[in-house]
């Protein structure tokens, strides 16, 4: 009788302990990952102010300058976040 019992035991065993897995309070926890701040390229370009009376070529001029500066940080920005990306994917494989 005990052992007709004793792979019914174990299989109810293996059985509930797997689905012992599935809930969150069983689970691993994921390590924390913390990434770096901002750089400072990252800061938002100043909009140059119009005020009546101001040479409308000098303010084109100045606008062109802030957005050219804009997408220069943009650009640093892409290089900057990939770099954390190819880090952050290498440390995962470890």
């Amino acid at each position: 009788m005990l052992r007709a019992l004793k792979p019914a035991v174990l299989l109810a065993a293996m059985i509930s302990s797997g689905c012992s897995t599935l809930h969150p309070e069983f689970r691993t926890p994921k390590s924390a990952v913390q990434l770096p701040p901002a750089p400072s390229f990252m800061a938002p370009v100043a909009v140059p102010g119009v005020k009546a009376g101001d040479d409308a070529r000098e303010k084109l001029a100045e606008a062109r300058a802030v957005i050219k500066r804009a997408n220069g940080r943009l650009t640093q920005s892409r290089g900057w976040y990939g770099g954390v990306r190819d880090r952050y994917g290498k440390a995962s494989l470890r």
